[in-house]
């Protein structure tokens, strides 16, 4: 019975602590050193045994193996999985490397895992070791080199503390310098947002972000400035100047050429060993420019017709004189420009003298003088005086007999003429007019044209309804006479066919208080209303509400919804064109539907529609996706949504200001509740007016106090007049624009960014 000899198995033995010797580390590199005679014995012995042993070899007295090391690294813990480096080295290069085993490549201030195999090769095959023990080692941090310091920025930057530092045209800056500094000093309207912005990214904020120019200026040995450079967008040469940036000032220095009583931002900056510090800014409001004193009249010519007058003011501005009598109801200029001084008192005083002719004699006139920085268009307030010109006895004479011929004229202008309609009431909520009966009938018999005309545009407030009120005899008369009846408001014309009045509700009424037709009365009525668009939609024109009601004088009123047959109505839109892909359509926003027909005169800007039914009507155009950075305001859009967390900015920038969203904005960005004015959608003066309120509610006064130094060209409503001369006069306005038209959020927010930082300042 035979026996079965076991398979020899060569067991390498590992790498232990008789082989690591020492481990040390660097930033970037572990060094470990071995002593790896021992670990050869034991690999040898374990050979010999196994080639003594095995029936493969016979002559194991001769056999020689070799021995590699594995050297496997893991970062932080150790995981087989997760090795980052892994390399072999034999024995032989190690006893070269005087047994010096390095691992490159490593990242600073790091711990590192690192274990061992034993690989021995013997007659073409490959015996390992298990792994080793772990040995654990960190490598150095890195060295950082000592840092510059970035330079503090100037001490006590102010306005120099001295009489005439600051002027209507100038100021002179001082703060305190240190050795081996060098300042720049940048002139801007606006608040630098980013104090932290190198003296690069300041140039190309203002020419790539806002599209302005920067000139550099450099000071000469007198301490002036000249112009070294001007800096802008190649696409932006055009563009006014933003900033003006002075280039290794020295103090005390006196910036020039400033416009009276206007606020302009210093900042300034310190450079040391090529670093730079922070902007740090100071507001500088300019003196006001001053009235002219003293305004006197200092003769009168004989035959009444000019008065020669005398104020005492500076001699560096230019003026501007007015007139006005008792009965007009504005100044008219009759000069403006330089003045030669009649006389000079001193460098900022002087005597001037002017001649006013062309005067009506006997007459009293209210004269207004004030001061004008010309390069600016700055103003000071007024002068006044009252002055009467001489009287003129011819003048006298031939004054009186126009007026008498003007008298006659009235009066036969007065006899020749049937007045139509009476104005019950023009004022701001309404303008009511009576239509005279008799007076409408001879005029439709009268006049061959087919239609009666009903004018509601003459009204003196935009704000007002139209309101009218005839009898049923004229709309009789029409019927027979085959006339129109024509009704014409803002934008909108509502043309009633003959007939079209013949209404069931009449004969209703007629019956009810047994009168004829004749003695019922019809009351229109048309009015601009607040109404949001369906989606996907926008508002294109004003929604125009047209109301008919039939009444036995101040009896029960009966609504007149629809018309035998159909009326015309023409709607003018907004003259702003729309993209290829957006169309017009008209919507009933009483029924809310849209009305399918209707034609549209593109050279006129207008839309012809015909409808059985009284209601609410305006026209829309479908929306069109824009991006925020489309709008001229987007960096205020940038600026409110990101300091505000006002996302909603993104999107709604070009929809109509309504009031809701209006209060939305200003509870957010000043925490206040501003007052509540209507609902729906909002013009221009009545945003403006809401901020404004928010504005006196915020410091604590009246707009009252404002200094006002602007005009507007278009004439808004009086009660919003003043708030928006005022917003104009502080800056928070930058544009003279039509008060009465709606205002996108786009625009108000960027009033309320320019009211936010001058709020803040």
């Amino acid at each position: 019975m035979g026996t079965t000899k076991p398979v020899v198995t060569l067991i390498v033995p590992p790498v232990d602590d008789n082989f690591v010797t020492k481990v040390e580390s660097d930033v970037s590199r572990i060094t470990i050193y071995t002593y790896q005679d021992k670990l050869l014995e034991d690999v040898h012995s374990s050979v010999y045994d196994f080639v003594r042993n095995s029936q493969e070899f016979l002559n194991y007295q001769s056999v020689e193996e070799a021995v590699y090391y594995q050297v496997y690294v893991c970062k932080s813990t150790w995981d087989e999985s997760r090795v980052i480096k892994f390399f072999e080295i034999s024995s032989s290069s190690l006893k070269n490397d005087e047994g010096k085993i390095e691992i490159n490549g490593l990242e600073a201030n790091t711990v590192y895992y690192i274990r061992f195999k034993v690989r021995v090769s013997l007659f073409d095959r490959d015996y390992f070791s298990n792994f080793s023990k772990a040995y654990v080692a960190a490598t150095k941090p890195q060295q950082v080199p000592p840092a510059i310091s970035r330079p503090e920025i100037p001490r006590n930057f102010m306005i120099a503390p001295e009489d005439g530092a600051l002027s209507q045209t100038s100021v002179k800056l001082r703060w305190d310098t240190k050795q081996n500094q060098s300042y720049v000093i940048l002139q801007t309207f606006r608040l630098l947002e980013d104090n932290s912005l190198s003296l690069d990214d300041t140039i190309r904020y203002f020419t790539n972000t806002l599209k302005q120019k920067v000139e550099i200026y450099s000071q000469t040995s007198s301490g002036g400035f000249v112009v070294d450079r001007v800096v802008y967008d190649v696409y932006s040469q055009n563009a006014s100047v933003g900033a003006k940036i002075y280039i290794n000032v020295k103090p005390p220095c006196t910036f020039t050429n400033l416009a009276p009583n206007t606020l302009y931002y210093f900042s300034i900056k310190a450079i040391e060993n090529d670093m730079e510090s922070y902007w740090g800014s100071i507001a500088v409001t300019t003196s006001p420019i001053e009235k002219p004193e003293n305004l006197i009249v200092v003769s009168r010519d004989s035959s009444g017709h000019g008065i020669s007058i005398q104020w005492q003011a500076n001699p560096s501005y230019g003026y501007q004189i007015f007139v006005k009598t008792d009965t007009d109801t504005v100044f008219s200029m009759v000069y403006s420009g330089n003045i030669s001084p009649f006389s000079i008192i001193d460098s900022k005083t002087a005597i001037f003298r002017f001649y006013i002719g062309n005067l009506k004699s006997n007459t009293l006139y209210h004269i207004r003088v004030r001061s004008i920085h010309i390069p600016t268009g700055k103003v000071s307030l007024f002068a006044e005086t009252l002055a009467r010109t001489l009287f003129n006895q011819s003048d006298f004479e031939d004054e009186q007999r126009k007026l008498k011929e003007q008298e006659e004229n009235r009066i036969k202008e007065i006899q020749n003429q049937k007045q139509v309609t009476v104005v019950l009431e023009n004022s701001p909520d309404k303008y009511y007019l009576y239509v005279i009966d008799q007076n409408a009938q001879d005029e439709i018999q009268r006049v061959s044209a087919g239609e009666f005309v009903i004018d509601f545009t003459k009204a003196a407030y935009s704000s007002a309804k139209a309101q009218a009120q005839f009898s049923y005899k004229v709309a009789d008369l029409l019927e027979n006479a085959k006339k129109n009846l024509v009704l014409k408001y803002k934008n909108t014309i509502i043309k009633i066919p003959a007939g079209a009045l013949n209404v069931p509700e009449v004969e209703s009424l007629s019956k009810r208080y047994n009168i004829d037709k004749t003695g019922i009365l019809l009351f229109a009525e048309m009015k601009i209303i607040n109404a949001s668009p369906p989606p996907g939609y926008e508002l294109n024109s004003e929604i125009v509400s047209f109301k008919l009601t039939a009444r036995y004088y101040y009896n029960d009123d009966v609504v007149i919804s629809n018309f035998v047959k159909p009326v015309s109505i023409t709607m003018f839109y907004n003259q702003s064109g729309i993209d290829q892909n957006q169309t017009r359509v008209v919507y009933s926003f009483s029924d809310n539907v849209f009305i399918n027909n209707f034609d549209t005169d593109k050279l006129a800007n207008r839309i012809v529609f015909n409808t059985n039914k009284t209601g609410a009507y305006g026209i829309l155009k479908t929306s069109v996706s824009s991006a925020y950075t489309n709008s001229r305001y987007r960096d205020d859009i940038v600026y409110l949504a990101q300091k505000y967390e006002l996302t909603g900015l993104y999107t709604n920038f070009s929809q109509i200001l309504t009031q809701e969203y209006a209060a939305q904005l200003l509870k957010k960005v000043f925490s206040v509740q501003p007052e509540t004015i209507k609902n729906g959608n909002l013009t221009r003066q009545e945003a403006i007016y809401l901020l404004a309120r928010v504005y006196e509610a915020k410091k604590s006064t009246s707009v009252d106090n404002i200094l006002i130094t602007k005009t507007t060209s278009f004439n808004p409503d009086g009660r919003y007049k003043k708030y928006i001369l005022a917003m104009l006069s502080i800056g928070i306005l930058d544009a003279d624009l039509n008060p009465v038209e709606y205002i996108p959020v786009d625009e108000f927010v960027h009033y309320i960014a320019a009211a936010e930082k001058i709020l803040n300042n």
